[in-house]
């Protein structure tokens, strides 16, 4: 899962990873991924290409995705 946005922080991500994968009791596994701090091209461009937006904030110009 890749989350994108301006407010976005590492504490986001871990604290985000940390609900999805250990605190709630889901039969999956989560990779949570902070999209401005990817460094991998071929990453950012499959996001872009085939990531599904599951949640867009009114009051902000940007998106989370779901890879």
């Amino acid at each position: 899962m890749a989350i994108m946005g301006e407010n976005v922080t590492h504490y986001t991500v871990t604290r985000l990873s940390y609900l999805l994968n250990e605190e709630k009791p889901l039969p999956y596994y989560f990779d949570i991924v902070h999209y401005e701090k990817i460094d991998e091209p071929k990453l950012i461009e499959h996001i872009d290409r085939v990531g599904i937006v599951f949640y867009h904030h009114l009051h902000t110009k940007h998106i989370a995705s779901i890879k």
